[in-house]
């Protein structure tokens, strides 16, 4: 990032997209003439917005996402999962129900950020400042991230433009919200004629030997959060 390597690549995610300027991945021979041996699995460049000279400048810059899941595992339904299971109908693995665990347990995720900037410079000094605050749902019901950075940045010439001083300063605060280990093959496993509610509106609790338990309950009743703190400087 600006020329420096990252300590860790998910050091990326904390970059603001409202101060990315841009980015170029380099590969194969020209990643491994600039940057030797590290560089043999490509290097990802991204360079920062930065102040120009002249009026200061104040921007604004905003986005709205929306994630989903694209496909899931063919399944069977609970019509089907009963006539291929008879004895096993108004058993302990069926109540009548004809439910999609992988849908119950996904979403439509929408995501928002905003970044608000100032930049300006005068006599060979440049600078720019800017806060970010990102919103991201998970795709899984109670998951996903908000981060807030702030960042600055400022470049001073001297020597007759010969010689440039840099300094820059990244702080962000990442809240998560981690899904509970749930995947695809526990779920699959899960009987679809069994609901995600009683009629009253409460949680069916059931948790079976096999592994097989209320997605949907676990999901919403389970608190798997962490926090993270990322402090930069460079020069």
């Amino acid at each position: 990032m600006d020329g420096i390597p990252l300590d860790d690549v998910n050091q990326l995610s904390n970059i603001a997209a409202g101060d990315i300027a841009s980015y170029d991945v380099l590969k194969d021979a020209s990643a491994t003439s600039i940057f030797g041996s590290r560089g043999a699995n490509g290097v990802i460049m991204v360079t920062t917005k930065k102040g120009k000279a002249g009026q200061s400048k104040i921007e604004y810059s905003t986005f709205v996402g929306i994630d989903k899941q694209p496909r899931f595992l063919d399944l069977l339904s609970g019509d089907e999962w009963r006539k291929a299971n008879p004895t096993a109908v108004g058993g302990r693995y069926d109540d009548g129900a004809n439910t999609d665990w992988q849908r119950a347990i996904t979403r439509t995720a929408y995501s928002h950020s905003h970044t608000l900037a100032m930049s300006g410079g005068a006599k060979g000094f440049n600078y720019r400042g800017s806060v970010s605050y990102l919103n991201q749902e998970g795709i899984i019901s109670n998951s996903g991230k908000d981060q807030i950075n702030i960042r600055f940045s400022g470049q001073q010439k001297a020597l007759n433009d010969k010689l440039e001083l840099n300094l820059g300063v990244v702080a962000s605060q990442t809240n998560r919200k981690f899904v509970a280990g749930f995947t695809n093959e526990r779920l699959s496993s899960t009987s679809p004629g069994l609901s995600v509610y009683n009629p009253d509106g409460s949680y069916n609790t059931f948790n079976f030997s096999v592994g097989e338990q209320n997605a949907v309950q676990a999901l919403d009743q389970t608190t798997n959060r962490g926090k993270e703190y990322l402090i930069q400087l460079f020069g």
